[in-house]
């Protein structure tokens, strides 16, 4: 696992993961994804494809008071059945939104392309 922030339209490398950037005593919940990212840092879930990624925001900016502040998109991208590389997104940088989604479009399409062939 690894967590990255996109910087003119790269990735870059910030943490080994998540809980390396949070206060300790929010990196020690156990449900990453609705005890830690909904409940302590205020994202919800906003898209999804299956096997490719899950898109979390952020309702608000001023509900992070040091919870990542800065951070209103959480890309978690499937890499295999067992690890996830996250991606964070600054406010609403509609560029770094737009270059995630360009990085993403190969996986849609490739897993797109798997289901169509298993399921023939």
């Amino acid at each position: 696992m690894a967590v990255y922030e996109v910087v003119k339209g790269e990735l870059v490398k910030v943490a080994a993961q998540l809980e390396d950037l949070l206060l300790p005593e929010l990196a020690d919940i156990e449900d990453y994804e609705v005890g830690l990212l909904q409940k302590k840092l205020g994202f919800i879930v906003y898209d999804e494809v299956a096997d490719v990624y899950k898109l979390f925001r952020r309702g608000g900016l001023e509900s992070a008071k040091g919870k990542l502040p800065g951070i209103r998109f959480i890309f978690d991208v499937s890499i295999d059945e067992s690890a996830i590389d996250s991606i964070l997104v600054m406010d609403d940088s509609l560029p770094d939104f737009l270059a995630v989604m360009r990085m993403l479009e190969p996986l849609v399409n490739r897993t797109a392309s798997l289901r169509k062939e298993v399921l023939g």
